[in-house]
């Protein structure tokens, strides 16, 4: 539920309980029993574990503002609620998968439960901005239907990052085979070894920090540029 400060003049504090509660609300002001007309103010509440688990994976580009990777990892969340996905249908099932999101459960993850433990207060805030968006539909970008991130960066596997951006820049054009020949392996997304990976390179997303996947269509490249939407 919302709750409401005693009135302190034009603004109130708003909070929601309990702490993992996540909805979308829509309020109407009404003032000496008199309603506000038909304008409302969204209230967007995320899942907690949607906020912790964008900190646990992105906390340096939170931290800086760089906002485009988390909200891609959030999209990814997203995507893997939607129907005909092997995973169940709500966010925290799907954070809590076991298989999936290594930052679950580590000492930043588990210190983002409120924004007084976090270990950035800016990175706090600015991930339940991205969490609100995504959550709230606000953000409608799909990535392409991107069902999973990974970093070459922290794979800390230099010859991977080579392979990917050598492939990216059409060392070989449209190349056109499994993308575990390319050596997306059980380092990168060890639940999508049984289909064969797309790659997606986002545009505003630097190939060090975040690429994403789907399954490849048929005669598809093993590595695609998209746009970001």
């Amino acid at each position: 539920m919302l709750s409401f400060t005693p009135d302190t003049g034009t603004m109130r504090a708003v909070s929601a309980s309990p702490q993992d509660r996540s909805a979308i609300w829509k309020l109407r002001a009404t003032f000496n029993q008199q309603s506000s007309g038909p304008q409302e103010t969204t209230v967007i509440v995320p899942p907690q574990n949607l906020i912790q688990v964008l900190i646990g994976e992105d906390q340096a580009d939170l931290a800086l503002g760089n906002l485009l990777p988390p909200t891609g990892a959030a999209i990814v969340v997203r995507n893997r609620t939607f129907p005909n996905n092997p995973w169940p249908d709500t966010y925290n099932a799907v954070i809590n998968d076991p298989r999936q999101f290594a930052s679950v459960g580590t000492a930043r993850y588990n210190a983002a439960r409120t924004r007084a433990t976090a270990q950035s207060v800016t990175a706090y805030d600015n991930a339940v901005d991205v969490a609100a968006n995504v959550y709230g539909g606000v953000e409608g970008a799909t990535l392409g239907g991107a069902i999973a991130f990974g970093s070459p960066q922290r794979a800390q596997d230099p010859q991977r990052e080579i392979n990917l951006i050598n492939l990216y820049l059409n060392t070989v054009p449209c190349p056109q085979f499994d993308a575990r020949q390319a050596g997306f392996d059980l380092k990168w997304f060890p639940f999508f070894m049984t289909i064969d990976e797309q790659v997606l390179v986002v545009d505003g997303i630097p190939i060090p920090t975040f690429v994403f996947v789907r399954q490849r269509p048929a005669n598809g490249c093993v590595v695609i540029r998209i746009p970001f939407s």
